[in-house]
Parts: C-alpha cells; structure tokens; sequence
C-alpha cells in the first residue's frame, strides 16, 4: 500500500454535537461501510482519488482508521464521506453503487454467507432489522409486507438526525442486491415516501423475479459454497498471521498486544455456518440438487420460520 495513500490528512476535529459523552465520535455507522467507500473509491478513482476524498470529507481519521471493520464512526462522518466520494469521483449515483459493492465484494463475505443461510430473500428481508442492527445504531429498519418476489420495507432515521438523500442511495443499493445473495437479479425499487421531503419514515417497495428455475437454484448453492470456502479461507490467512508473529523477533509484549487484537476481532466475527449431511432444512453437503428428496437424502426448506439457524441466532445477537 501506498505511503501517501495509506495516511490521510490531519484536519479539523468534530464538533461536540458529533461527540459522545467520552469526547469521541458517535458509535453510529459500522466501519465496514466506511471501509467500502474508501475501497469503491480507490478501485474507480485511483490513490490520488482517495487522498482527495478525505480531504474533501474533512477526515481527521488516518486511512488505517477508517478500513477497520472494527472501527465505528458518527453519522454526520458517514453522510461527509457520501459527499466526498459523490464530488471526487463525479458520479451523482456513487453512493447507491457503493451500497452494491459491499454485498458483491469480499468486504462482507461472512455476512453474505449468512445471509444465504436463511434461504431466500423473502426470508432475509423478515431478518432485515436484525441485520441492519449489526452495521447502525441511529436508525430502524423494518419489513412491513413480504411476498413472493416483493416486499415493502421502511427505513427511519431515529429523532436528533437530519435525513439526507445520499443516506437513501446508500440503502437503495443495499436492499437492491438482496435478491443477488440468491442467483437472482437484482431488485427493482419504488421510493415514493422519504423522511428527506418530511415522510415519517422512507418506504421501498421491492420487486425482484420469484427464484423458481433449477439452474438458478443451483448457481446459488455452488456461490454459497464458495463464498463459505472464502470465508475460511480469511479465517486461515489470519491463524497464518498470527504464527508469523510468535516466531516474530519484536519484544514479547508487542507481540502479545498484537495476537489479542487479532483474537478479539476474531470472537466478534460471525461464524460460517456448516452443513453436515442429513441437516434438517439443509440438503445433504455434495449431494447434487437433483437428488434432494430421495430416501437418505434430505431436502426441506431452509427457510421455515420455525426452524432456527446459525444465521438467525447471529442477527439476534445470540
């Protein structure tokens, strides 16, 4: 990584109003959407691109800052970076294709993962306030209406923030690749109701293309497997890392300090739920799609909401 890249500008601090009682910036947004602004940006703008959207943004934060995943940032933060990336890259329409590239990037891979575990996007977007907790502290999600290949969900803005039209495209983009998750293409969405023209809260009404075809099906099951192949891939990557730094020559204590950070960012990350064959409302792992159902081999619905999966008891926070 680039030096001039990696340290962003030191610029002014955040007023009190954007402060918490600590003096430190509001826990509103989760660093991984200020992670996949940085990257978006970086991946269409170039390095120069970046330098210029924490300039713009008015980042105090250093680069490393703001691509922890672990980190946290206010929502007036969130909202200056929407602008900046708007303004650097000269795209009216960056924010909702950022809010695309987080589900269609590695950025979020154990989230897709467990997004997919629920079964279809009808039931994701019955976990999408659950979801949606994970990643913001300042507002409400909720699906008012789901059906077969539709949806209406709402997002509110708690009181004490101003709603911005950038917030909307983020979530637009978001709520878009849902069906994506599955083999589908993406939603489409209405968004007639906006708390931005004094809406009580924004309505999205969702359209997408039932999943009914085979191969999709399939293609949807070989994505899950290999994004769950990823994932631990990742958590490999880091147990590598970690054995780097035991065998590392720096004295004991920085070594120490370094394995527990990695351990602590470990236990809050989502496990990857596994299929063992025979699971109830899971087909048989290696058992091709056109067997499911035959005697020894188990093909029910994962998406009963009576059963509960890994993926539930994640968004429950359990």
């Amino acid at each position: 990584m680039d030096a001039a890249w990696r340290d962003g500008p030191k610029l002014r601090g955040l007023p009190p109003d954007q402060m918490n009682d600590m003096g430190e910036p509001r826990r509103d947004t989760s660093g991984v959407t200020t992670r996949v602004v940085v990257l978006y940006v970086k991946q269409h703008g170039g390095d120069q691109a970046v330098a210029a959207l924490l300039e713009s943004a008015g980042e105090t934060r250093s680069l490393d800052e703001l691509l922890d995943e672990h980190g946290w940032s206010s929502y007036e933060q969130r909202i200056r970076l929407f602008r900046a990336a708007v303004e650097v890259l000269g795209d009216p329409g960056a924010v909702r294709r950022i809010g695309q590239s987080m589900l269609r990037s590695r950025i979020a891979l154990p989230l897709v993962v467990l997004l997919r575990a629920l079964g279809s996007p009808e039931q994701v977007l019955r976990n999408v306030a659950k979801a949606n907790s994970r990643f913001s502290t300042n507002s409400t999600v909720q699906a008012l209406e789901i059906g077969n290949g539709h949806a209406v969900v709402t997002y509110r803005l708690h009181e004490g923030y101003v709603p911005d039209p950038l917030d909307c495209q983020y979530t637009e983009g978001l709520l878009s690749l849902v069906p994506e998750v599955f083999g589908l293409p993406p939603a489409t969405i209405r968004h007639n109701e906006c708390q931005v023209h004094g809406a009580p809260a924004c309505l999205y009404r969702l359209r997408w293309r039932p999943r009914h075809r085979w191969f999709q099906r399939v293609r949807a099951e070989h994505t899950h497997l290999r994004d769950q192949l990823d994932a631990i891939t990742q958590r490999f990557q880091e147990l590598q890392s970690v054995a780097a730094d035991l065998v590392s020559t720096e004295d004991v204590s920085t070594v120490l300090a370094g394995i527990a950070t990695r351990a602590s960012h470990a236990v809050r990350a989502p496990r990857v739920p596994t299929r063992r064959p025979g699971d109830r409302g899971l087909p048989a792992a290696g058992v091709p799609p056109r067997l499911h159902g035959r005697r020894g081999i188990h093909s029910g619905r994962a998406t009963d909401p009576r059963r509960t999966t890994g993926a539930h008891r994640f968004l429950a926070g359990r």
